[in-house]
Order: C-alpha cells, then structure tokens, then sequence
C-alpha cells in the first residue's frame, strides 16, 4: 500500500488526481486541508495548515505517508516550500509532487515571454508572483528529496483527457492549453508509477501545436 498526502487536497487538478486513483486498491490518498467543509469526499481528510510545519509532521507520521503532492499556490509558495520540506525531511519521506507555474525559467516562447513579465513579474524579483514560484520551485530542486516538479502550460476546464506533451527544464515550453482533468490524470499516473521523472521539472501541454 502506498499512503499519499495531497497538500492542498480542494485545488481542481488534487481534486481529479484524487477521483482517479480512487478504484486503485494499491494506493491510500489523505487529502490535506484547511476547510474539510471543501471536500466533497471527507475519506481520510485531515485539517490543517500547509504553513504549519508541525501539524504536517505530524500529519505525515501518523498515516505513514510515503509520497507527498503538493497541489498548493498560488502565491506564498516560499512560505509553504519551507513548511513541506521541513516536515517531509524531518520526517524522512524522500517523495514529493510540487506544482508549480509554466514560466518560471523564462521558458515561454518568446511571442508571450514579454507579457508574462508585464503581467506576472521578473523571475529575479522574489516579490513577483513567477519570483515567488521560481524560488519555491528551486528550493524544492535542492532539497535533497526525489521531487518532480511539474509546471502545467495554460490551464483550461474540460471533459477530456488529452495527449500530453513534456518539455524539461531547459526546454522551451511548447504544446497547446490543457485541461486540468488531464493534469490530474498525468500526477495520478505519476503516483502509480512514483520512479518517473525523478529530478526533473518537467512543462506538460496538451499534444499539439495550439497556441495559448
């Protein structure tokens, strides 16, 4: 059995992550939570803040949780980076899904490069919201954990799963917009399947050449 902790468990993509893996009879899901009221689906649902380094330890120990998913944003996330990370390695769970925001390399195609630094900020400026992200995200690089650290394109609501096209790091972001369902379909298939993408931060797209 594998215990998974979904930080920010009420999020949309936590929300289908956790749909999806419900049938899985291999995997255990805790949804993490500050209002339980939320959810839906209360199963296993434990209350607590993700800025609370100890109710997460806590929260982590009691439920033997072997991978952590944190679905939390959208801005705080230095704040909430230095909370998981400290629970998880005083805990010594060595797993953990971070999502994070497309953008924060400045890996955008260069068409809306210019506008994502008008409307969201620098990736230098720890102020700004892609500053904010950028940092969290590689506090999470260097944390010594196997993270992944997944970075949707354009979210869109649908019905559909899509094909989804990975960029890493160093890439520059291509695909079209993706739906959400489909970002939590991805992370449900990465829990199932934990040895995937270790160490990297990977864009994921829908599979075409759509522009957002």
């Amino acid at each position: 059995m594998t215990n998974v902790l979904i930080i920010g468990a009420t999020g949309t993509i936590a929300q289908f992550t956790r749909e999806f893996l419900e049938d899985d009879a291999t995997i255990k899901v805790f949804p993490y939570v500050r209002n339980i009221d939320k959810l839906d689906n209360q199963s296993n649902a434990i209350v607590g803040d993700a800025t609370d380094e100890s109710q997460l330890v806590e929260a982590i120990r009691n439920n033997h949780i072997d991978i952590v998913y944190s679905n939390l944003g959208p801005y705080h996330m230095v704040e909430m980076a230095q909370s998981v990370l400290g629970a998880i390695q005083a805990t010594n769970v060595k797993r953990i899904i971070w999502i994070a925001t497309s953008g924060i390399y400045d890996e955008l195609p260069a068409s809306h490069q210019e506008l994502a630094k008008e409307q969201l900020g620098e990736t230098s400026d720890a102020d700004s919201y892609l500053g904010d992200q950028r940092l969290a995200a590689d506090m999470v690089a260097e944390s010594g954990l196997d993270y992944t650290i997944i970075r949707p394109n354009w979210l869109q609501n649908g019905d559909e799963v899509q094909d989804v096209r990975i960029t890493h790091r160093n890439d520059q972001l291509s695909g079209g917009p993706i739906n959400r369902i489909t970002v939590g379909s991805f992370i449900a298939d990465l829990i199932r399947q934990p040895n995937q993408y270790i160490d990297d931060s990977i864009a994921v797209s829908t599979d075409s050449d759509e522009d957002y």
